[in-house]
This record gives structure tokens, C-alpha cells and sequence, in this order.
């Protein structure tokens, strides 16, 4: 209870002090909440985890589905999210930002390999970004534009959504190849995420062309740039040289004839290395709207990359690192959310 006769300026102190406490004893719960799933995984040994992805397939499994009807599920499944600019989340992106460092740290103090050196660094680092939070505002001076609310929704898409929807893709992948071995799933693209925010002319009258222009402009870009940052990844990773992998030559044939410039530049820069020169090239197209039409154009080049990678004996290589890419591609080439207008009725753009 805060005291009647207590200033303003205490107040807001003692306000202040509770947020910054919540904000801390919700990340500590979450932080406990992945420490126990990870210890549930390790005990499971050969069984998938309780309430996990995999124990759904299997549950499916054991009530006698066969990989037939298991599919036709799979092809009818849609799950749509949709983001909106809701007024009570009033949190800055800077808090936002912080809370994630806090959590990062916490993720270093409870790895199992960490060295003394080690923790103690992270505890400093966790008393550096507390203190870090406890002077930031936790609420914005002046009011937020539409577009400063659409950048707040895609900071969720940039820091969290793409690798949790990779990896949800990734362990129904897994689920179905450990309960069904002798079958191969389609698995179409059923996570959906759609946004009011830039959109909504019914309820925001400061929504315009010039918004939501503006709007579908951002989605393009960070959904190009976060997949330019996949691919640059899988570049650097695959150091691959020459002297052992000769099937990816009529890939980098193809990209001389086409563009040989770009591929001249890449053989400078990483010489006698042809993984490197070919997802080199795929982030230069990645960069030029001109080049790629579709999602299905990209994924047509990696797909040659990853299946010479498969001709060369590096399956298990192809298979991990190409992965992510395809689902990032399938799900949020050129755009993030579909944006929905909303002017008087609801519509998809």
C-alpha cells in the first residue's frame, strides 16, 4: 500500500520498483519453466518428452492413424496469428531489449560447462543490465506513430518468431520421422501470422495510404533481411574446399553465364571453396528484387546446393543446415504477417 501522503515523485519510484520486481520474477518463472522441459527431455531418453510436439505424433500413432490419415491432417491444419497495436502493451523496445540480455545472461549462468571465470562475468553482466533497466523509462514520453507500432511488432518476428517457428517445423519433422520411419510427410506451411497493425482504418484514424505503404515496405524489408542473414550464415558455415566436392560446379556454371561479374567477385574472395561462391551468389540475388520472382525460385537454387551436398556423402550436413532456410522461405518470403485492411469488413491483402 503506498502511503496517501507519500510525493509524486515516490511513487512513481515505488511503481517503478514493482514493474522492474514483475518483470524480473516473470523472466526467473520462465527461466525455471525451460529448465525443467530441458531436464524432462534428458530424462526421456527414447520417449518423446510429456505435452511435446513429437508425444502429439506419437499419441496419434498409438490410437492407430496411419501416416495416411496423418497427412490428410497435416494438409487441413491452420494456425493464424494475428498481431494488433493493443493499447495496454506499453512496453519500449528498449525494455524489451533488456529483458532479452537479462535472459540471455541467465541462460549462460545455468549452462552446465560454464567456469568460474565464466559466472562470475555473467553475474556482473546480470547486475550491469538490471541497473541498465532500473534507469530506463518504461513507458514511451510521446505518443507512438502508427509506424513506430508496426516496427514494435515486427521487433517480435526479428527476435523471436523466425527461429520459434523454424523450430517448431523442425520438431513435428522429427516427431513424424521417429513415429512413422517407413513414411515421407509433406509438411505444408501451417503456421500463419497476420497484422492489424498499418492496417486498421476502421479503428485508427491515423491509418493512410501513405501508412500502410510505408507498412508493407517494412515487412518486405525485414523479411529480406532476415533471410539474407540465413543464407549469409549457411555461407561462412560451409567452408567446404574444392579438393573434396566437385558436384556443385553446374550450379556455379550456370551463375557465371548469368552473372558474371557477381560470381568473379565471390571466386576472388573465397578461392578453391564452391559453397561459399554459391550461397555467396543466392545473397547477392537476395539483394536485387530483379532476380528472384518467388520463394520457389530461391528455394529451387538452394535445393541444388543442398542436393550436391547429399551426392558428395554430406547428407546429415545438407539436411541440418538447409533446413531452417526452407522454412524460413516458405513462410515469410518477400513479406512477414499477411497485413489485413480492415475497413468495415475483413479482408486479406
Amino acid at each position: 500500500h503506498i502511503s496517501d501522503d507519500a510525493d509524486t515523485e515516490t511513487n512513481l519510484l515505488t511503481l517503478k520498483a514493482f514493474t522492474t520486481y514483475f518483470h524480473l520474477v516473470n523472466l526467473a518463472e520462465e527461466h525455471h519453466r525451460v529448465r525443467v522441459l530441458r531436464a524432462r527431455d534428458r530424462a526421456a531418453d527414447i520417449d518423446p518428452v510429456a505435452d511435446s510436439i513429437a508425444d502429439a505424433v506419437f499419441t496419434l500413432r498409438d490410437h492407430g492413424l496411419t501416416p495416411q490419415e496423418v497427412q490428410a491432417l497435416l494438409d487441413q491444419l491452420s494456425v493464424d496469428f494475428v498481431f494488433t497495436a493493443h493499447p495496454t502493451e506499453s512496453k519500449r523496445r528498449s525494455v524489451l531489449e533488456k529483458l532479452r540480455a537479462i535472459s540471455a545472461t541467465l541462460q549462460r549462468v545455468d549452462s552446465e560447462d560454464v567456469s568460474p571465470r565464466d559466472l562470475d562475468e555473467a553475474y556482473v553482466e546480470l547486475q550491469t543490465q538490471i541497473t541498465l533497466l532500473w534507469l530506463t523509462d518504461e513507458v514511451r514520453v510521446k505518443k507512438p506513430t502508427v509506424i513506430d507500432e508496426v516496427r514494435n511488432g515486427l521487433w517480435f518476428f526479428s527476435g523471436t518468431l523466425f527461429n520459434a517457428v523454424t523450430e517448431t517445423y523442425r520438431s513435428l519433422e522429427e516427431g513424424l520421422a521417429s513415429a512413422y520411419p517407413d513414411h515421407v510427410f509433406r509438411l505444408p506451411p501451417f503456421l500463419k501470422f497476420g497484422s492489424w497493425i498499418g492496417g486498421d482504418r476502421d479503428g485508427n484514424p491515423f491509418v493512410n495510404n501513405a501508412v500502410t505503404s510505408a507498412t508493407l515496405a517494412l515487412h518486405r524489408e525485414l523479411a529480406r533481411e532476415n533471410l539474407e542473414n540465413a543464407v549469409m550464415r549457411l555461407m561462412w558455415e560451409m567452408s567446404l574446399s574444392v579438393r573434396y566436392e566437385s558436384q556443385i560446379e553446374s550450379f556455379l556454371n550456370d551463375q557465371r553465364e548469368r552473372f558474371p561479374y557477381s560470381l568473379r567477385q565471390l571466386e576472388e574472395d573465397h578461392p578453391d571453396q564452391p559453397y561459399r561462391q554459391a550461397l555467396g551468389a543466392i545473397v547477392a540475388h537476395l539483394n536485387d528484387d530483379r532476380i528472384y520472382a518467388n520463394g520457389d525460385e530461391v528455394l529451387h537454387d538452394l535445393k541444388r546446393i543442398e542436393d550436391s551436398l547429399a551426392r558428395s556423402k554430406a547428407t546429415l550436413l545438407a539436411e541440418e543446415r538447409f533446413a531452417s532456410c526452407r522454412w524460413m522461405l516458405r513462410r515469410f518470403w518477400k513479406r512477414l504477417p499477411i497485413w489485413k485492411r480492415r475497413r468495415r469488413c475483413w479482408s486479406r491483402c
